[in-house]
């Protein structure tokens, strides 16, 4: 939710991306909607605080949160890196997704 505000009108804050840095960082909240970005899909979590959370494109987490839909309860947990398959690139950044239908 927003801060409180003049008039009974409440504040709005936007939607912070997320980007784990260390093992075991996680979100979880009900997917609210799902746009499609630059990279691939942009699934909004709502989290149980309020706040609006959008995880980065990375391409193992979009193959990963492929069949959740709106209303989905996920937990996404940062797992680690695995070294690059092809030669050249960064390392992989690597998810778990957990899901609870609606």
């Amino acid at each position: 939710m927003g801060k409180p505000d003049i008039d009974g009108f409440e504040e709005m804050e936007g939607t912070t991306f997320w980007k784990p840095t260390k093992v075991n960082e996680e979100i979880s909240g009900v997917v609210i909607g799902i746009d499609e970005g630059q990279y691939g899909k942009n699934y909004t979590i709502k989290q149980d605080d309020g706040k609006m959370v959008t995880p980065s494109s990375y391409k193992v987490l979009q193959s990963r949160m492929a069949t959740v839909r709106p209303g989905d309860t996920v937990k996404i947990i940062y797992t680690g890196t695995e070294p690059s398959k092809q030669r050249g690139y960064e390392d992989t950044l690597m998810f778990r997704v957990l899901v609870k239908r609606r």
